[in-house]
């Protein structure tokens, strides 16, 4: 009987490409209605295993987010979209904002993370 050796390097590759074979469309997105938000620090997760979590304290005051932090975020090589993902929140008052490219899962999963922080004030 023949073995099949298999290297480590194509171990890996299948590895890495199958993560980006995840569906865009498990993470919907849903509108809150800021307005039915209550003033405080609200926190909020969202998990995609095995490789995308968010974590983030969303403040709100009079109805208007002021501050989001992300208190945890496991991602791979999404971080750059953490600060645009916020800004861009912050500025519409809306979780209806466009994903970093080339980070779309990771910034779908903070905004997810958003959304739940958002709803648990309300």
């Amino acid at each position: 009987m023949k073995k099949t050796w298999c290297p480590a390097w194509v171990v890996i590759w299948m590895l890495i490409s199958t993560t980006g074979c995840m569906n865009q469309e498990e993470i919907q997105v849903e509108s809150v209605d800021f307005a039915a938000v209550k003033d405080g620090g609200h926190e909020g997760c969202h998990e995609l295993p095995p490789f995308l979590k968010a974590c983030v304290v969303v403040k709100v005051k009079e109805a208007t987010v002021t501050e989001i932090k992300i208190v945890e975020h496991e991602c791979g090589k999404g971080h750059k979209a953490e600060q645009p993902i916020i800004e861009r929140v912050i500025e519409t008052q809306s979780l209806e904002v466009d994903a970093v490219s080339g980070a779309t899962l990771s910034s779908r999963t903070i905004l997810k993370a958003i959304e739940e922080a958002l709803r648990k004030g309300m």
